[in-house]
């Protein structure tokens, strides 16, 4: 398996990443605002973090995990979900797209 070096494996990690965190915050029925607010963030930033538009922070994951009682863990995106996005990803680009989780 090649290492991840492609600018489009990091896409999409944050992509799934953002995914994640929409989920989860839909479920505890809070809006991007709310979310923000409660994890110090403003609703612009929090917003871009949602859509896979930028890097967040080791801190940054801590305090959204606070603020939604969860473990970091549980904000990561799995093997499984990761997978599904590269799949969907595949069918629209018709591309091969690096395995995030090979040896490197």
């Amino acid at each position: 398996m090649e290492c991840m070096n492609n600018v489009k494996d990091y896409t999409l990690l944050l992509r799934a990443f953002g995914d994640k965190l929409r989920y989860l915050r839909k479920e505890q029925m809070l809006t991007q605002e709310e979310l923000a607010g409660m994890a110090g963030f403003n609703r612009s930033y929090y917003s871009d973090i949602e859509n896979g538009k930028r890097n967040i922070s080791f801190v940054g994951i801590s305090k959204l995990a606070i603020a939604l009682n969860v473990e970091m863990a549980e904000l990561l995106p799995t093997k499984e979900e990761y997978n599904k996005l590269l799949d969907l990803e595949a069918r629209h680009s018709q591309e091969s797209i690096t395995y995030i989780y090979g040896n490197c």
